[in-house]
């Protein structure tokens, strides 16, 4: 979940973890193993959960990240799994998921969104344009402001009243 600061300046993440192990020495172990990258610069922030070659552990139920940035922020998001919800920013935005949910709304700058298998969703507004790729994945699109893409190879697509030129291609 990305949402903007309350406080413009500032940048907040909280990460909550879920495992389920033998002992603490094992639970240490998996999370020490599971990679992730963050990184805040004057142009947005960015996460990378997990990597081609290192999926998220079995063992690790769940991981959950609540982040707030500045609205003017960029927000670069990648997992390997697991649901992306960003809203109410005014900066680009990038979201790759291999496998889960994307729900995108309330943004003015352009989105670049890649998803793997659940549902993108992108109709709560945004007025930039859309570039998305859907691999075995619904998607969902209306209120978009600039020209858009949308190219998906399996699953579905509903687009609804957009202001710019919609290419679409299954």
């Amino acid at each position: 979940l990305v949402r903007p600061a309350d406080n413009d300046d500032s940048v907040t993440v909280t990460m909550m973890r879920r495992v389920e192990a033998a002992s603490l020495g094992k639970a240490k172990k998996v999370f020490d193993d599971y990679a992730q990258r963050m990184s805040v610069s004057d142009e947005g922030f960015e996460l990378t959960c997990g990597s081609e070659d290192n999926d998220r552990p079995e063992s690790i139920d769940r991981v959950v990240y609540r982040v707030s940035i500045p609205s003017s922020f960029n927000a670069n998001v990648k997992l390997i799994s697991g649901d992306i919800t960003i809203g109410e920013l005014d900066g680009d935005v990038t979201a790759d998921t291999g496998f889960g949910a994307i729900m995108i709304g309330h943004t003015t700058g352009n989105l670049k969104v890649v998803g793997r298998g659940g549902c993108i969703d992108l109709t709560e507004g945004c007025t930039g344009g859309a570039d998305v790729e859907g691999i075995n994945a619904d998607v969902y699109a209306a209120n978009i402001g600039e020209s858009s893409e949308f190219r998906l190879s399996g699953g579905n697509a509903w687009i609804g009243e957009c202001k710019g030129e919609i290419y679409a291609q299954t």
